[in-house]
């Protein structure tokens, strides 16, 4: 039925908001938008809805306060069922009526905005669209097999055809239509491409056969819908001639198979001679089929003699190798001469020779295989890369290059550009030539790609992964593993990282995941060798100071670092809080030390800048940088093409910008040969530095840890300021892998013999530290999976895929994919052996299972028991009786002698132990747990021993209440004793073997007063649920009727073996089940948390709430809980972008805002929301990485603000004392959250936040926070 909303609303002198209802799938939204700055002295919300074909309208009143004056309307949202959305309550009615039929009662003025009404508009046009639906028929072009001519035309019927994104998960779906595209990273509405690795959808065949006729009684027709009542009842009569003969033999006969298309031709032939001559007789048709058959009968013997010859190969399924190896790694010392006659037609040629490893490389690249290519820093990776850009421009395919950093995505945007023209890039905020054939984006990107089922993935041939060794990182190496596993099968993987100490365990799991092999190709080579140096300078300054400790052979010069070890330094140790063995230069020294080493590098011959000096933090970078703003390390020349270039890269700035301080800084900086480079720097600045850098017109840069990341930007020295650094939790040394990394820009190829690194000894460090950070092994990958909400939410959606799937094939999972293959070979025996060993016994066949459970639950229940009583009873213990129960002793009587714990927490009794004369040379008992409960008391005929052992609380079954006069002291002496064997008649041991025996003769069913918890006086809930649980398996086991079974002993034994095969059979299967993942328990509970919010609903199906989570991808959970509890819509657009800001700002330290006190309201809101979903998560024991408190930061808000309202970013500069990098990195991100927000408002129909979010946008994206990059022009 056609609905329309009409809004309308009463008051006295001034409209009150906007009032809207959008229709939803699930819902109707009624919301009210108020302006609490405008006087409210009558208000009356009214909202019409017009529905059915007549037009008819209904009145739906909200009132918060009629004839009285409110400040603003209280703001809601209510959801309505399906349908005419029902009116308010019933004691509005009253106030209603008088309202409506008492017109003179109402303002005499600005009459035309007390309602609204629009007339029904009929669009009859809108009716002659109509989809089309895919065609079910093609032609097929018939070709001869010899010549390849063209002999006809068959119509064919076209599978799936009804496969849309929308639908399927497979490649062979209709591609998206071009007026539904949208953005190039696909919509969320679209389904992904099924992952690669993942075991292919199991299509469920049909048994109804496409007949003219729909035969009842032999299809499997449904007798009701879903959630109907009891529908038709179709007799199913299965007749004769309806039954079909199943072959249980999977094998079919190659000779069936080749036979029977042979004979469809002949068959073809016959009837073709059958129409050519349709006047002769029928003599003709009989010889012809005569013909037909014999010739079919002699080719089918001649394949089936092929066959059991051997000469033709049967295919059949390949058995499954336990812990197959995914990986193989390549020999480097392979002899490659011959590598231009193997790639003869090269894809892409170099001015130089290549080295072994990229050889290797391109070998596997044109067999289509997947490489892991781990080299050294500047070893020439990007050859690898380039190389599957060329194939795919040959292959008129698509590649993606993928990096961790959008600095590192611009600048190999303009190097791909300038090499192969047809480039583009996708970055958070920058698209540029989407379509073309390489495509240049961050790892983000292409996981929404990825999730969305853009249509782009269809055409890929090659992802290549840079700087792959960036799946470590603890916040976004989740990233890296879940592209991996989401990657559609036809994509080639290439792998570029630095030296890693697990390569060979990466290439396994990303090749097991993908069902790939994978190639890794290592090289620990580098292009340019490097020499370590130590530079501790005493009072007196001259270049000895700088020692040699390590040499370009990698030879340590033990000489040398014992020199540095001894000498006197400038700097003074100080004690710091938390901090040991740190020392402190003053400002003033630290500049000499810098303007002395700077300047003895220039004079080095040859020269040994420019020079990259790394510093882990941006005010020290800056600080450094300005001590040698007096040093001229420029020439006159030099000088003048820096400032030509710096003028002209500033030209994108307006001319207020171009007077920023931080401009005119660098400027001066740069002109002298010093810069620095962080992230507090304003990027269009940093990739100034980079450019005159790579020029050779800086020759000091200072620099923090971001600059080794992937930036192709070596020098000839590379200096370390301190070798400690703070990582967000401690200050630490650095490790191997990040001091390689960053040492390793060191060296230029084809201009440097050898790179130098220096190490400025400020720092009190062990010996034996500093070499481990030189020369230790690089860093191991480890995974950083981890469960998030838009995770869980993204893969729910899609019908066939499971959250299990992703945790099943992340890296922290490896371990248990490599057992797969050898526990479902393990499990098949154990299968086998149950089902060959049921019980034929009629008394034992009842319930022999269950009371070898209960055995085994009584012996671990007794163990806990007993480790208890011990445990209470330690300086009590020496000279009591206990039952011995193992697999030695059956119920033997022993006195304990003396008892200690060992380290694992175990009770050690020394036990004299009373034993049959004939089993001190033999015994022969069948293990505990196979033999029946029983309490009676192990009696020794024919004579008496004894033995005394050591046993633990397991091999107890019961303790004696009192203690008996046995000399434990004397026994324990004459067994220390050298003679003690030969003293078999010393008295006291007599004694104690003859009172274990009365005892044992006096109380055969088992000894009466025995130690109990009463006795102890413990009566807490703990131990008397472990002695209620014990009494409870004695019970049982005593009622059982297999004990009636004359066979029972024999019978137990094959029971007990039994029922450890099903304990290893299950436990078997647990390890193969999703329960044994490492993140289910916690997935189940973030599933619960957002059933309790309503994102999903009981089945795991998404809802709205669920929909608009997954377009959000940063704090998912608060953003959406802003966005329905209408606390943003209410409210300025740039009020909401300022109160935005706190979900992308990251620094903890800045100066206090100064807000409004519509921000400070606003702000309080978020913090309480934040608080919530905290309580929230706290209550449902979720694994958290950070909470929601934890992670927003206001320390933006007002120069968000400000900046929105059109302020220039000079001024907003004085509000804080944030660097200027990172407030224009925080702009750049904000905008990406409030596109979010805007697709959220979009999906649940609210036009008004939809507005406010573009014009938020558009206020806060512009001037210098959004230059373009230099690299893409």
């Amino acid at each position: 039925m056609p609905v329309k909303v009409m809004n309308g609303n009463y008051a006295g002198d001034s409209d009150t908001g906007n009032y809207f209802m959008n229709w939803h799938a699930e819902a109707w939204t009624i919301k009210s938008l108020p302006d609490p700055q405008k006087p409210q002295p009558l208000a009356v919300d009214m909202t019409l809805v017009e529905y059915g074909s007549s037009s008819d309208v209904e009145v739906i009143p909200r009132i918060y306060g009629a004839f009285s004056q409110v400040d603003h309307f209280p703001m809601r949202t209510q959801l309505l069922p399906c349908g005419l959305p029902p009116t308010e309550d019933s004691n509005l009615k009253s106030e209603l009526e008088k309202l409506l039929l008492s017109p003179e009662d109402l303002p005499i003025f600005e009459l035309h905005k007390l309602q609204q009404l629009w007339p029904h508009q009929s669009d009859p046009s809108s009716l002659y669209h109509v989809d089309l639906k895919p065609n079910q028929m093609t032609l097929k072009v018939t070709r001869d097999m010899v010549t390849g001519m063209q002999q006809e035309y068959e119509e064919v019927s076209v599978e799936n055809s009804d496969l849309t994104s929308r639908n399927s998960t497979s490649l062979k779906r209709s591609p998206i239509p071009e007026r539904d595209r949208g953005p190039v990273t696909g919509q969320s509405i679209n389904m992904p491409f099924w992952p690669g690795g993942f075991d292919p959808l199991q299509v469920q065949p049909t048994d109804i056969e496409e007949t003219d006729e729909l035969n009842f009684n032999t299809c499997e027709l449904l007798t009701d819908p879903p959630n109907f009542g009891p529908g038709m009842n179709f007799d199913r009569i299965i007749s004769s001639e309806n039954k079909v003969e199943v072959s249980k033999s999977s094998k079919i006969p190659i000779s069936e198979i080749l036979t029977t298309d042979i004979t469809w031709i002949e068959d073809d032939k016959s009837e073709e001679v059958i129409d050519n001559n349709s006047n002769d007789d029928d003599n003709i048709v009989a010889n012809t089929e005569s013909q037909s058959q014999n010739q079919s009968t002699v080719l089918k013997e001649e394949i089936d003699s092929l066959v059991n010859s051997g000469n033709v190969p049967v295919a059949e399924d390949k058995p499954k190798t336990v812990n197959q190896r995914w990986f193989s790694r390549v020999n480097m010392d392979q002899n490659i001469d011959n590598f231009h006659t193997i790639v003869s037609d090269m894809a892409f040629e170099w001015p130089f020779e290549l080295d072994v490893f990229q050889k290797l490389a391109i070998m596997k690249l044109e067999k289509h295989e997947n490489v892991f290519v781990a080299a050294h820093t500047s070893a020439g990776k990007t050859v690898v890369a380039e190389y599957a850009i060329a194939l795919a421009a040959k292959h008129l395919t698509k590649v993606v290059y993928t990096s961790p950093i959008k600095a590192l995505s611009n600048q190999k945007f303009r190097d791909f550009k300038n090499t192969f023209g047809d480039v583009g890039l996708l970055t958070g905020d920058v698209q540029i030539n989407p379509e073309a054939f390489c495509l240049i984006m961050t790892t983000e990107i292409l996981r929404s790609m990825l999730y969305n089922g853009s249509d782009t993935i269809r055409d890929i041939e090659w992802v290549i992964f840079d700087e792959v060794h960036y799946i470590n990182d603890d916040e976004r190496g989740v990233v890296w593993e879940e592209v991996l596993i989401l990657l559609p099968d036809h994509v080639g993987l290439i792998l570029l990282s630095a030296t890693v100490s697990n390569s060979d365990e990466l290439a396994d799991w990303v090749g097991r995941t993908k069902r790939k092999k994978i190639h890794v190709i290592s090289t620990s080579k580098r292009p340019v060798p490097l020499e370590h140096f130590l530079y501790r300078p005493p009072d007196q300054k001259n270049d000895k100071d700088l020692i040699k400790i390590l040499d370009s052979r990698e030879i340590l010069l033990n000489d040398n670092l014992r020199e540095a070890f001894r000498r006197p330094t400038t700097t003074k140790k100080i004690s710091q809080t938390g901090s040991k063995n740190t020392t402190r230069v003053k400002p003033k020294t630290e500049a000499q030390i810098y303007q002395f080493l700077i300047k003895t590098l220039m004079k080095k011959d040859p020269s040994m800048v420019p020079a990259v000096v790394f510093v882990f933090s941006r005010k020290k970078c800056d600080s450094l940088a300005s001590s040698l703003s007096s040093t001229n390390l420029s020439t006159k020349d030099e000088k003048s093409k820096i400032k030509r270039m710096f003028n002209k890269s500033i030209a994108v700035l307006s001319d207020i910008d171009k007077k920023l301080p931080q401009v005119i800084w660098l400027s001066h900086m740069l002109e002298q040969g010093v810069a620095v480079h962080h992230s507090g720097i304003l990027p269009v600045l940093k990739e100034i530095v980079e450019m005159l850098y790579q020029e050779g017109l800086v020759k000091c840069l200072f620099a923090t840890e971001t600059f080794a990341i992937g930036v192709n930007m070596p020098a000839k020295c590379v200096i370390f300021d301190t070798i400690f650094k703070h990582d967000g939790n401690c200050r630490r040394r650095l490790n191997p892998g990040e001091y390689i990394q960053m040492a390793g820009r060191a060296g230029r190829r084809g201009k440097d013999e050898t790179g130098i690194d220096i190490i400025l000894f400020k720092d009190e460090i062990k010996e034996i530290d500093l070499l481990n950070m030189i020369m230790g092994k690089p860093q191991k990958l480890e995974s950083k999976f981890r469960l998030t909400y838009g995770m869980a939410l993204k893969v729910l959606r899609v019908e066939h895929l499971q959250v299990e799937d992703l945790m099943w094939r992340s890296f922290a999972e490896l371990h248990k994919q490599i057992q797969k293959s050898s526990l479902e070979k393990r499990m098949e025996p154990l299968q086998a052996r149950l089902v060959s060993t049921d019980f034929d016994c009629p008394n034992c066949a009842v319930d022999i299972d269950s009371y070898c459970e209960k055995l085994s639950y009584y012996h671990q229940h007794n163990k806990n028991l007993q480790k208890i009583l011990l445990s209470e009873m330690q300086a009590k213990i020496k000279g009591r009786f206990v039952v011995v129960n193992n697999d030695t002793h059956q119920n033997a009587l022993g006195i304990v002698l003396n008892m200690r714990t060992n380290s694992k927490g175990e009770f050690l009794c020394t036990t004299f132990i009373l034993v049959a004369k004939a089993e001190e040379k033999s015994i022969s008992l069948k293990p505990k747990e196979s033999r029946p409960y029983s309490t009676e008391l192990f009696i020794p005929y024919g004579g008496c021993h004894y033995k005394i052992e050591i046993i633990t609380e397991n091999d107890i079954a019961a303790i004696s209440k009192n203690s008996y006069k046995i000399k434990t002291d004397k026994i324990m002496e004459a067994h220390s004793g050298i003679n003690f064997k030969e003293n078999d008649d010393n008295e006291d041991v007599h004694a104690a073997m003859l009172e274990l025996k009365k005892i044992s003769e006096n109380n055969p069913k088992g000894l009466q007063a025995v130690l109990s918890f009463s006795d102890i006086k413990r009566f807490d809930a703990a131990y008397t649920n472990i002695k209620s649980d014990y009494d409870n398996c004695i019970a049982s086991m005593k009622s059982s009727k297999c004990l009636t079974c004359p066979h029972f002993t024999e019978h137990l034994v094959i029971a007990r073996n039994r029922f450890i095969d099903r304990q290893n059979l299950e436990e078997v299967k647990f390890k193969l089940s999703k329960e044994n993942l490492a993140l289910q328990a916690d997935y189940k509970r973030r599933k619960q948390l957002l059933e309790s919010l309503g994102y999903i609903d009981e089945r795991d199906v998404v809802q709205l709430k669920g929909r608009v989570a997954c377009k959000i991808n940063n704090s998912e959970l608060l953003i959406t809980e802003l966005v329905f509890e209408n606390i943003l819509s209410p409210r300025e657009p740039e009020e909401i972008a300022a109160l935005l800001s706190c979900i992308v700002f990251q620094q903890k330290n800045y100066s206090a805002p100064n807000l409004t006190d519509a921000l400070i309201q606003g702000m309080n809101i978020i913090k309480q929301k934040a608080r919530e979903l905290d309580e929230l998560e706290k209550d449902y024991h979720i694994q958290v990485y950070g909470t929601y408190t934890d992670n927003i930061n206001f320390g933006l808000v007002e120069v968000v603000y400000e900046w929105a309202k059109g302020k220039p970013f000079a001024e907003i500069m004085k509000l804080t004392d944030v660097s200027e990098g990172v407030i224009v990195r925080c702009m750049q991100r904000l905008e990406s959250t409030c596109m979010d927000v805007q697709s959220a408002a979009k999906i649940i129909g609210d036009p008004v936040l939809f507005d406010k979010m573009i014009e938020a946008s558009r206020m806060i994206k512009r001037d210098i926070c959004f230059t373009a990059s230099l690299y893409i022009k």
